[in-house]
């Protein structure tokens, strides 16, 4: 669940980002899943992803890295040049993240969305 989202620039149209998401993760690290989001202008959308999660990083138990790539659906109409290579509505994404995991179930993360900004997301494992 991702509540907050800050745009490294301000534009008069951008609105709060909602995101809700769901993935599975492989005891090798490898992960795949999707998310329903309202992006920056308001349009529900979706992303599809497989990547990877790196654990322990810097001999923390709790610090991790991920990497995921896929396809963005959602950014349409006059909002079709806001992300690169915008066919009919997909575009491809690669979006990095770093994370703190709080307790074995919980953790909270935040992932670059390229030139657009940052999103803050909390993560409960089930």
């Amino acid at each position: 669940m991702a509540p907050f989202t800050h745009h490294w620039h301000k534009d008069t149209e951008h609105r709060n980002v909602v995101l809700l998401g769901l993935e599975r993760i492989s005891s090798d690290g490898s992960t795949v899943g999707g998310a329903l989001f309202k992006n920056s202008f308001g349009q529900v959308s979706a992303y599809a992803y497989y990547g990877h999660e790196w654990h322990e990083l810097l001999g923390s138990d709790s610090l991790y890295f991920k990497l995921s790539g896929g396809i963005i659906y959602g950014y349409r109409g006059r909002f079709k040049d806001k992300v690169l290579f915008n066919v009919g509505g997909f575009s491809p994404a690669i979006i990095p993240a770093i994370g703190w995991r709080l307790t074995p179930r919980d953790a909270i993360q935040a992932a670059v969305l390229g030139k657009a900004g940052v999103t803050f997301s909390y993560n409960r494992r089930f």
